[in-house]
């Protein structure tokens, strides 16, 4: 009986020191994990901080080489259109070769230019041109229509003055006439008021009076400036019979306006 108790007091001493140290690892187990945890925080914060900070650097560093790339390929397509243009002859891809001299077309074009600019100034010279012989052409018209205007007045003044001599001519030769027949004084005579610019037509009217029975001579009076043809009826002894020749005259309408003058 007394062994049996013996035996279990061991048995409950040996429990309760298993039971202890169960109790410590596990409180060792918890802060080692903690610790880890620790350290695997820190070390992903620094990895953290340190991609970070590598990012601007990496991406100025790709900026830069896509800078480059650009400006490279920028140079190259220059570079590829300076030779194109400096080449005579363009593969257009389709198997067809253009053959093309840039330097002569670019001589070519600014010599059409000159020969464009050429030809307007030669247009606006031909048009100068033509305005002018315009101008001198009527300049002449009218210098020779203000000759022939001169040369006809001189012509209308020549043959005036070539009428008027043969009209003096005339009177005088009619005046040296009819000098012999001059107004017998205290006699009367019929003076009409008509009055003709040549000798012909007072000769026409004196022959016509004449036709009526009354006797009449042509003589040269002057009137105004000049002189001019009239015929005087005539002579009467009495007024009574001049008076009554003078009515017979206007009654034939040989006269118009016909006074009685006595001399």
């Amino acid at each position: 009986m007394v062994a049996t108790v013996r035996t279990r007091k061991r048995s409950s001493k040996k429990g309760s020191k298993k039971s202890q140290i169960s109790g410590w690892q596990a409180k060792f187990i918890i802060l080692v994990a903690i610790l880890i945890i620790t350290m695997l925080g820190a070390l992903l914060w620094q990895l953290q901080s340190n991609k970070q900070s590598g990012k601007p650097a990496a991406y100025s560093q790709k900026t830069s080489q896509q800078s480059g790339k650009k400006q490279v390929a920028d140079n190259v397509n220059r570079y590829q259109y300076t030779e194109i243009l400096e080449k005579k002859s363009i593969d257009t891809g389709s198997g067809v070769t253009i053959t093309r001299n840039y330097e002569a077309e670019t001589i070519a074009r600014e010599n059409a230019r000159k020969k464009a600019l050429a030809e307007k100034r030669r247009k606006l010279e031909e048009e100068r041109r033509k305005i002018e012989e315009e101008k001198a052409r009527i300049a002449e018209e009218k210098r020779r229509l203000a000759e022939e205007k001169r040369r006809l007045a001189e012509e209308k003044k020549a043959k005036q003055t070539a009428r008027n001599r043969q009209d003096s001519a005339t009177s005088a030769k009619s005046t040296g006439t009819d000098s012999a027949k001059p107004a017998i004084p205290g006699k009367f005579y019929i003076e009409c008021a008509e009055n003709y610019r040549t000798e012909k037509l007072a000769q026409e009217k004196k022959a016509m009076l004449a036709f009526h029975g009354k006797e009449s001579n042509v003589f040269h009076k002057r009137i105004g400036g000049g002189y001019a043809f009239a015929v005087r009826v005539g002579p009467y002894s009495t007024k009574a019979e001049a008076e009554k020749s003078r009515a017979e005259i206007v009654n034939a309408k040989l006269g118009s306006s016909c006074a009685l003058v006595k001399y």
